[in-house]
């Protein structure tokens, strides 16, 4: 069980205004936390987690990333040397044009948008993350198959655990994969909250659009809430 007011009270929040990327670390923190929680019961069970460094076969696999993580992503991208910056753009720049050859990128963007009573959005994402997948697009962010932001990796990726052979990663929806249980997947949380901040519809970005998408959109980072409203979106949830 997960103390939510605990956690989330030690940071002295105050009536400072704040923007959605100080949402991240926060939402990075908790992820983080919840997945230590399920590794954990998972090794009292008697199983063990099969995910090691290198082996990146899950790094095809279509990851949504909520609006404050994209803005951050984007900011953190470009606080990178110039050299490292335009290897990481580059690789971004294959991705999205893979996307486009094969009609996914606008129908992607499209179908991340979950409106209130959308019932069949779970089906869409699904149909999705099938054709994604079988694009084998590496991510953008993968470099001799480790990652090369790991401190601040999407919380997709953090929350992604498996006790089943890793080899089964390379195709989900053809193996039994067995995912670590985890209490609720704190990327959507994020993307609610957002969503309230913002008054408009859910929306999730898929990885290798986020740094176009958040470029277009750099005026929603200037954007500033009292930090007490900002985190009460967390502990409202």
């Amino acid at each position: 069980m997960i103390d939510f007011y605990n956690f989330m009270t030690i940071t002295n929040y105050n009536s400072k205004e704040v923007g959605l990327t100080s949402l991240v670390p926060e939402a990075f923190k908790l992820a983080d936390r919840i997945a230590r929680i399920g590794v954990e019961r998972e090794a009292k069970l008697g199983s063990k987690v099969s995910c090691t460094k290198g082996c990146a076969a899950c790094c095809s696999w279509l990851v949504r990333v909520s609006i404050p993580e994209a803005l951050y992503l984007y900011e953190r991208i470009f606080e990178c040397e110039k050299h490292r910056r335009d290897k990481i753009l580059g690789q971004f720049h294959k991705a999205r044009e893979m996307l486009k050859e094969n009609g996914l990128d606008e129908k992607i963007n499209r179908d991340l948008i979950r409106k209130p009573g959308d019932v069949f959005y779970d089906y869409r994402l699904h149909l999705l993350s099938r054709r994604y997948l079988a694009l084998r697009i590496t991510c953008p962010f993968l470099e001799e198959k480790t990652c090369s932001i790991y401190s601040w990796r999407p919380i997709t990726c953090r929350q992604y655990y498996v006790t089943s052979p890793a080899i089964q990663c390379i195709n989900p929806f053809e193996k039994n994969v067995r995912r670590v249980s985890l209490a609720f997947n704190v990327a959507d949380l994020l993307d609610r909250v957002a969503a309230d901040l913002l008054n408009q519809p859910m929306r999730m970005i898929a990885l290798p659009l986020a740094v176009n998408w958040a470029g277009a959109h750099k005026h929603l980072a200037k954007l500033q809430w009292p930090q007490r409203k900002l985190f009460a979106g967390f502990l409202k949830r």
